[in-house]
């Protein structure tokens, strides 16, 4: 019955993101022009190893995603929460709400679009992210395409190699991580990748062939593509991409904050790298330049840190880089919903902040922009910019250096 109903809902042009029960929210229920969608409680830190924060402080939300076709009605429904004066972010979308009561509100969303619906600001909010179909979806039994249909797939590792390709279809849900190295590798589909099941820092020891924590997805090589996927609940950095020329990251979905170290999206050793139509939440840094970084372009983006910043750029400096910069990064229409929780001081080591560079080992950074950047909620304390040429003395310590780096060329526009 259950893959009837997965059917029909594909033919209708609308499918619901499958899950395992434990996962299921109950916070909401919603429904996209009348037909059911399962709502996904997104674990948060619960105290002990990998939290920094208490419960009180950072609370589970929910997530919900669905594939359709042209204009969609949207509702929501709570019986915990009063839904009454409940917002719906970004802004700048422009999403008008048709009908709003104590505990039901009524929306109408276009795909390719994610937004978030906040009954009472950043704690407990819904993440909706509504996504086109394929126009030409990879055939399951092609040798080249690891394929995962809808429903639930216990996977570990999922290897890619030259002209390989992870698909994820609409519906399914995979507990995995993903190495991948080679020329024109892929992930595509709309489904969910999950590190939910792995404790911070506990990941599979596979997984941490780029850093000591591991990561869910590390993609290197050429011509690299990651687009439509929902990445769930990393014990690690959630995207890395290492040593890449020419990516493109679109309409990607990062849907965690339950540890710290679980980063958004690192771009490391990168030339040529395109990040656009995305959202990230995350514990830690939302995106984040490392190590030495060309030809970037960031856009259409929202992001919400819990504990740390917006985004970063440096940190990790290439020790003995002579030659490799960090040039041409380019930050450009961006939704900023939430920065850190606890606020700091600029002076501090680990100071968060919506926008915090720190070139260091001698090496610069040339020609940064920042542009059209939107606040939903900005406090007395929060920081917008923080720029230090600075040693490193403290994290990893292939990090670590006496030697400051050097800036030319940031605008702010």
């Amino acid at each position: 019955m259950r893959r009837t109903i997965l059917l029909f809902l594909l033919l209708e042009g609308v499918a619901n993101a499958a899950a395992p029960g434990r996962h299921v929210s109950g916070d909401y229920l919603m429904a996209v022009d009348g037909r059911d969608v399962d709502v996904i409680r997104v674990p948060m830190p619960e105290g002990g190893a990998g939290s920094i924060w208490n419960r009180l402080e950072c609370q589970p939300y929910s997530y919900a995603a669905f594939t359709a076709t042209g204009v969609v009605e949207v509702c929501v429904r709570s019986g915990l929460f009063d839904l009454s004066k409940a917002e719906i972010l970004p802004v700048s979308k422009g999403v008008v709400v048709s009908s709003q009561s104590v505990d039901t509100v009524v929306f109408r969303m276009t795909p390719p679009q994610t937004l978030v619906l906040e009954p009472r600001g950043r704690h407990r909010a819904l993440v909706v992210s509504a996504n086109l179909p394929e126009a030409d979806p990879p055939r399951e039994g092609d040798p080249k395409v690891k394929w995962f249909g809808p429903g639930f797939h216990r996977a570990g590792l999922i290897a890619l190699g030259d002209g390989e390709t992870l698909y994820l279809a609409p519906g399914a849900w995979v507990e995995g991580f993903v190495l991948g190295c080679g020329r024109d590798i892929a992930i595509r589909g709309s489904g969910v990748l999950s590190g939910a099941c792995w404790d911070w820092h506990k990941g599979p020891s596979e997984s941490r062939s780029f850093n000591e924590s591991g990561t869910l997805v590390t993609l290197s090589g050429e011509n690299v593509t990651v687009r439509d996927a929902t990445l769930f609940s990393s014990w690690g950095w959630s995207l890395v991409l290492n040593c890449v020329t020419n990516a493109l990251v679109d309409n990607v979905k990062v849907v965690g904050g339950r540890v710290i170290n679980d980063d958004g999206i690192d771009i490391c050793r990168a030339k040529g790298v395109v990040v656009r139509n995305s959202f990230v939440r995350c514990q830690d840094d939302c995106v984040t330049p490392k190590y030495w970084c060309e030809d970037l372009v960031c856009t259409n983006l929202t992001v919400w840190t819990d504990a740390a910043n917006a985004f970063r750029t440096g940190y990790e400096c290439e020790r003995g880089s002579s030659g490799l910069v960090y040039r041409d990064l380019l930050f450009r229409d961006v939704d900023i919903l939430h920065l850190a929780l606890r606020k700091t001081r600029p002076e501090k080591y680990w100071a968060n902040c919506a926008i915090y560079i720190q070139p260091a080992n001698g090496q610069p950074m040339y020609d940064t922009l920042y542009e059209d950047i939107r606040f939903h909620e900005v406090g007395p304390e929060d920081i917008l910019l923080n720029v230090k040429t600075m040693p490193i003395t403290q994290g990893s310590s292939f990090c670590r250096t006496d030697e400051a780096g050097r800036l030319k060329g940031l605008t702010l526009r």
